[in-house]
């Protein structure tokens, strides 16, 4: 071992890695011996403080019944014997008996009062009397210090540290003998081989000065010898390889430079410098600017002052890591276009971004269409409101009539108090004033017909949902009435308002109930029940249902009632109940249909008690 030791003093720059391994060592020796010591002190000390622990439960269990009993028969001569027992149990510092008297308190205590109290346990003190009477009347005070228990362990210290610490570096300078004879000396001649390698020159293979091992018990060592050999034999293979891969790589690039140029999109590159290193034909030909000029320059350049001031804090965001998406508004020649921008951090280089992907998409020609298909859907929501209303036709006559009938009625009656002599003018007062009565009712039928058949925007509003449920309930009223069918209202009364659109709630109610009322017509005249309930759904919504007392759904019809077209009513279009899916979801809401638990139909929707703010594309409706 000791020639071991001078052979590698005397080439110590040939086993620098050698010296590297004998700092770790001292390193690794110093800091396990320092833990273990550490470790071993810890649980000494630890010993100790429960052995104060156990002295204390000594105290509790021994001497507590005594100093109690001593205490209630004013023994105050046993009273100190028993203290200054306590005070001779290790690490004790001070004890005191202390006794409420009236105004006055007992104190009777031994040791040091000034002493540090490291460890205090206070013991309620109690005397059992003879009868079985339990009587508290003080407290026993009991202080331990640490000061003992500390000098102790400062005492284990060096001993504990000295022994570890030369067990420690002992067995790690043994290992590191070791390891030197079976790696670092087999390493230094790969190192020299390696160093002195030129690939267009041969030379004969790496050996080791050691015995040669059969290929089933080759080690790390020969994997390592047998890697550098098939190493120099394929470098020059792989030189040809990579060259072969580069010009790949150039034939990749143009095909990609093709594709984004077909793209539809304008499309960028910029790095972390706000510069641009890429940008496609659609990029170049929107700025006006030629391709080739781009690369390089910065973002500021291309885009002007007013777009740049626009971009640079969603750029900067993008910058940071996170992917940004926003829409702004180019004016070009005249004309306005909206873009969608999102750029996307550069992440292929996993410890940082490199850079970023702006993708500029032109929403112009997509808002155009969208435009023209609100206006297709509300042209066939207020076709399928003049629709509804034509099933109506018969209802609206007769509430029509009624008020109308009443006029014709009042007037001739008036004609004939008019004609007598003398005339009654009270009388004739009062029939002008049913006149007017009638007439408002005649007004208030014609007024709600023409705004369900008005065509408008979307007018979101906060607006009572029973006050909206009974507004349909009056307007189908007749109808139900000739089809011997009785309507009920459920309704909460302290129901949360909703924002909504009246005239397309109301839309969504008289479909269901008309939908209910045709339904109805297969059912016996006595059992025909339309029920119509407003609940508070939970702390988010609210529910509506309308349920009928028919046959009830088919199950296997129920998950395509609300698709488009379809419709189980032969002269049905199946659009009502699509058009009602459309409008509540527009309104942030959902609904369904089920079968009645008590037999019937119900439909329900729920709308949110506070609107969610949507973009224009989820506002549009039918």
């Amino acid at each position: 071992m000791l020639k071991t030791l001078q052979s590698i003093l005397r080439q110590r720059n040939r086993h620098r890695l050698l010296y590297r391994l004998l700092f770790a060592v001292v390193i690794c020796s110093t800091f396990f011996t320092i833990l273990a010591t550490a470790v071993q002190l810890y649980f000494s000390f630890q010993t100790d403080l429960n052995a104060i622990e156990n002295k204390f439960e000594i105290v509790k269990n021994s001497y507590v019944p005594a100093i109690g009993t001593s205490l209630y028969q004013v023994n105050i001569e046993q009273l100190e014997i028993q203290l200054k027992g306590i005070l001779q149990l290790t690490d004790m510092v001070y004890v005191e008996v202390r006794e409420p008297r009236g105004e006055d308190v007992f104190i009777l205590s031994e040791g040091d009062p000034e002493a540090i109290r490291d460890m205090v346990r206070e013991y309620p003190l109690s005397y059992r009397k003879p009868s079985g009477d339990i009587v508290s009347y003080g407290n026993l005070l009991l202080a331990a210090s640490l000061d003992k228990a500390w000098a102790r362990l400062w005492d284990r210290v060096l001993i504990v540290l000295a022994t570890n610490g030369a067990m420690t570096f002992l067995a790690a300078l043994c290992i590191l003998l070791v390891f030197h004879f079976l790696l670092i000396r087999h390493l230094t001649r790969i190192t020299r081989h390696v160093s002195g390698w030129d690939p267009n020159t041969r030379q004969s293979k790496l050996t080791l000065n050691r015995t040669a091992a059969s290929p089933e018990k080759a080690d790390e060592l020969d994997s390592l010898v047998n890697a550098i050999d098939t190493m120099q034999s394929k470098t020059i293979e792989y030189i040809a390889e990579r060259q072969a891969a580069i010009e790949k790589l150039k034939t990749s690039e143009n095909q990609m430079r093709v594709i984004t140029d077909s793209l539809p999109v304008l499309l960028s590159y910029i790095d972390m410098t706000w510069r641009y290193r890429f940008a496609n034909k659609a990029y170049h030909e929107w700025f006006g600017i030629r391709q080739d000029l781009i690369p390089g320059r910065p973002v500021r350049d291309i885009l002007g002052e007013d777009l740049y001031e626009t971009i640079h804090p969603h750029l900067m965001r993008a910058l940071q890591g996170e992917k940004t998406t926003f829409e702004t508004e180019i004016t070009k020649n005249g004309r306005n276009y909206l873009f969608e921008v999102v750029y996307v951090p550069d992440t292929s280089l996993k410890e940082r971004i490199s850079g970023v992907f702006a993708l500029w998409y032109d929403l112009s020609e997509k808002i155009h269409k969208e435009m023209e298909l609100k206006r297709h859907r509300e042209e066939l929501s207020h076709v399928s409101r003049v629709a509804t209303m034509g099933e109506l036709t018969a209802s609206m006559a007769h509430e029509l009539n009624q008020p109308l009938t009443a006029v014709l009625s009042n007037a001739q009656a008036a004609l004939r108090f008019i004609e007598k002599d003398p005339v009654d003018i009270q009388e004739i007062k009062d029939i002008l004033m049913d006149i007017a009565a009638d007439d408002r009712r005649a007004s208030e039928v014609i007024k709600r017909l023409r705004s369900f058949l008005s065509r408008g925007e979307l007018v979101m509003k906060t607006r009572d949902m029973n006050e909206i449920i009974r507004e349909v309930v009056t307007l189908v009223h007749s109808d139900a009435v000739m089809r011997n069918v009785s309507i009920r209202m459920d309704l909460e009364s302290e129901l949360p308002e909703v924002e909504v659109d009246r005239v397309q709630m109301q839309q969504v109610l008289l479909n269901l109930i008309i939908n209910g009322l045709d339904v109805l017509n297969k059912v016996p005249a006595d059992a025909r029940t339309l029920t119509v309930t407003s609940r508070k759904q939970n702390s988010e919504n609210i529910q509506v249902r309308v349920a009928d007392s028919g046959i009830g759904l088919d199950a296997a019809n129920i998950p395509r009632l609300f698709e488009p077209f379809f419709t189980t009513k032969s002269e049905g279009m199946g659009m009502g109940l699509s058009i009602n899916r459309s409008i509540i979801e527009a309104h942030n809401g959902s609904i369904w249909a089920d079968n009645a638990p008590d037999g019937g139909a119900m439909f329900c929707f729920s709308l949110p008690l506070k609107r969610i703010e949507h973009s224009t594309s989820n506002a549009e409706q039918d």
